[in-house]
């Protein structure tokens, strides 16, 4: 573990739990993690945690990535990078290229492979190919009434980079209530 004190622990994520499950994960194992957050809130719970060793906020999750290669792009030891929330690994993910040489990172060795599998019917291909059952699912346009699946549903939304999609997940027992939640949206 002596080698890896020689490199810097990085998280890039929100204001959020996973973000200080991350934080205190890595600080309990004796590293000083650096943050890079989206500060979406004030007072927020992260910002006040005592296991981030620098803290550098940011406005948006792009100006997350223009932080962590204006500032850590240069390290002699790759730092680790840590991101905890999809719309984060998208972000590094779309960047793999740029960013393969500088940092260790969750990647799929190319750009753009771990953004397709955060597609749940992608998900759900592969779980069904490799022998898991799935619930039965049908992939309809925002508005349309699905046709084969039988009731109760849960209506949610393909991709965790589209925003609000944790708004947008609800259970329907029929047609009816199903029918009702489209006219108010």
């Amino acid at each position: 573990m002596s080698d890896l004190k020689l490199h810097k622990f990085i998280i890039i994520g929100g204001d959020n739990i996973n973000t200080l499950g991350v934080l205190r994960s890595l600080a309990e194992a004796g590293f000083k993690p650096e943050l890079i957050m989206v500060n979406e809130r004030n007072p927020s719970f992260v910002l006040n945690s005592r296991y981030a060793k620098i803290v550098h906020k940011s406005t948006s999750i792009e100006e997350s990535l223009d932080i962590l290669l204006a500032i850590y792009g240069k390290e002699r030891n790759k730092p680790f990078v840590y991101t905890t929330d999809d719309n984060h690994e998208q972000l590094l993910d779309s960047h793999y290229d740029e960013l393969k040489e500088s940092f260790y990172f969750f990647n799929a060795g190319a750009t753009g492979r771990i953004s397709k599998y955060l597609n749940k019917d992608i998900q759900c291909d592969l779980a069904r190919k490799i022998g898991f059952k799935v619930a039965p699912y049908e992939v309809v346009e925002h508005g349309k009434v699905p046709q084969q699946v039988k009731y109760p549903i849960i209506s949610k939304t393909l991709n965790p980079t589209m925003p609000g999609w944790k708004r947008d997940v609800h259970i329907f027992y029929n047609e009816k209530e199903l029918a009702f939640a489209r006219y108010l949206s």
